[in-house]
């Protein structure tokens, strides 16, 4: 897939999104596209992840983001989840998705192109990330490559999060996730990570990548930088 026609299709839909005063003012970008297109992370991410903010507005604001998907794709998918909504566009390689949960997140304002953006702040980003490395159990590469990002980048963590998802001290966390990547076979931690920017990061995550993740974390441990 060329990346670079569909970054400008994802911007072109966050334009049509925050250009629109109701979307704008309820709905906040997150996830790996909200660090690639504020924080400068350097993987492509094929979803669009938003949090909404006014579970009031929850229809108005599904049927509003269904009409901007139709302009691009005249039948994409939609799956009801109890968390929210997970809309695919299959003609244009697209999975859009929508939550309700709140986890006392924080948001900041960017301009982007000179559109104002609600973005999820790097340091919830960060402690979403790291929630996800175990998971249901699961650790697919690109959880690994993104807080290895976050650590290499030294973003403070929303500890609150962290430790209200997995019901647990942060320390704990942190040697649940250092266990669990010592057991992780070097062959499955790239797999899923699908493009990245080049300057040595794909011989870097293939060769080093894991090892150098369990010491950022052990190091994380001993000296956090947390909110």
């Amino acid at each position: 897939m060329d990346t670079v026609k569909q970054k400008i299709f994802m911007l072109q839909l966050l334009k049509d999104i925050f250009s629109d005063t109701l979307l704008s003012s309820v709905l906040a970008i997150k996830g790996a596209s909200a660090a690639m297109f504020f924080y400068n992370l350097p993987r492509f991410s094929y979803n669009l992840d938003f949090n909404l903010l006014d579970q009031g507005k929850e229809e108005q604001v599904y049927g509003k983001l269904r009409k901007i998907v139709q302009k691009y794709d005249s039948s994409p998918e939609e799956t009801p989840m109890p968390h929210g909504l997970v809309m695919v566009s299959g003609q244009r390689k697209l999975r859009i998705e929508i939550s309700k949960r709140q986890w006392n997140n924080h948001y900041e304002m960017h301009d982007y192109l000179g559109l104002q953006m609600r973005v999820m702040s790097k340091e919830d980003l960060f402690a979403h990330k790291l929630c996800a490395l175990l998971g249901a159990g699961v650790t697919p590469s690109r959880h690994v490559f993104d807080s290895w990002f976050y650590l290499k980048e030294r973003t403070s963590l929303n500890k609150a999060i962290v430790e209200a998802r997995t019901e647990m001290p942060l320390a704990d966390y942190l040697d649940k996730c250092i266990e669990n990547l010592e057991e992780l076979p070097e062959s499955e931690l790239i797999s899923e990570i699908r493009e990245l920017d080049d300057g040595g990061l794909h011989s870097f995550a293939r060769r080093d990548i894991k090892d150098d993740l369990i010491y950022m974390l052990s190091m994380f441990k001993a000296r956090p930088l947390y909110l």
